[in-house]
């Protein structure tokens, strides 16, 4: 039993070595992870787009889009701003480079609960917005 449980923990010591191993790497060449880089494009794009609707004249007088789309913007604003301090310029040593590794698995949950919470968000626009063209 007793060997069963060491297993168990050299596995998981092998899998949070890799990840960070891969992160590491990751940030090191090119200054994020390819994840963060991803989320960072998309966030960007459905700010953009909530940021549109709201500005857009024929949606002015639905507030409930309007309401949904402040939010999702803020929501938006506070993504890109983390994974903002996820990366790394190419010229920082190779310290500050660990540091951001470790941040960057520590916010893990901070990032998951933003993108569950945008993608709360552009669904109930595309939800509203099928009903107003319906």
């Amino acid at each position: 039993m007793e060997a069963l449980g060491l297993a168990a923990s050299i596995l998981t010591f092998i899998d949070v070595g890799c990840k960070v191993a891969k992160c590491a790497y990751e940030i090191h060449h090119s200054g994020s992870t390819d994840e963060n880089k991803q989320i960072l494009d998309l966030t960007r794009d459905l700010e953009k787009a909530a940021i549109g609707l709201k500005h857009n004249p024929l949606l002015v007088q639905d507030h409930e889009l309007l309401d949904i789309c402040a939010k999702c913007q803020q929501e938006s604003t506070k993504l890109v701003a983390l994974l903002n301090t996820l990366q790394v310029p190419q010229n920082v040593g190779g310290f500050r480079k660990l540091r951001v590794v470790a941040k960057g698995l520590w916010k893990q949950r901070d990032i998951k609960d933003a993108e569950h919470s945008l993608d709360k968000y552009r669904a109930a626009i595309v939800m509203r917005l099928s009903a107003i063209l319906w």
